[in-house]
């Protein structure tokens, strides 16, 4: 049997959240869905636009921009949701639009120490000839009470992503 130098890959699928992109790994998204209807939930918090029902599961629409606390995703017929697991907990979260897989090597990802401690949601800096993406960390997306300390104490995605770009 031959032996491959290669370094494993990991499937990973790149979206936009307004101007900003992200990836997430392919075994936490279930579906790539349309904007369906959904129920508002009076006094939720600003980041869950409600609640929708699909396949007969009842889930909460996550705005994934008001997560991050960049304001909020403006909805058109064309919004896509991606339906995600993490262990247990199940969302829809609502992003800007949907770029594709990819297959990125474990080399191009780039783990940041501030990912490592604290309350950012991203485990890595996906580092592609296209430019740089965070990689979401579900765990802490989905996690209710440490989106508040995310909110308080983590800076714009925009300023992180400017310190990750590679030099000119």
């Amino acid at each position: 049997m031959p032996h491959s130098n290669t370094l494993p890959s990991r499937q990973l699928l790149h979206f936009k959240v307004l101007d900003i992109d992200l990836c997430l790994d392919l075994q936490r998204v279930l579906k790539i869905l349309p904007l369906v209807a959904w129920q508002v939930v009076p006094e939720g918090p600003p980041y869950l636009r409600g609640l929708v029902n699909i396949r007969g599961n009842c889930l909460p629409m996550i705005d994934l921009a008001a997560r991050l606390g960049l304001g909020r995703i403006p909805l058109s017929l064309d919004t896509p949701m991606l339906w995600c697991q993490s262990g247990e907990a199940q969302a829809v979260l609502l992003i800007s639009s949907v770029s594709g897989g990819i297959a990125v090597a474990a080399d191009a990802l780039q783990m940041q120490p501030l990912f490592g401690e604290g309350s950012a949601p991203y485990l890595a800096a996906v580092v592609q000839p296209e430019g740089t993406a965070l990689l979401l960390d579900m765990q802490r997306v989905l996690d209710i009470e440490m989106m508040a300390a995310i909110k308080n104490s983590f800076a714009d995605p925009r300023a992180l992503l400017d310190t990750l770009q590679p030099p000119a």
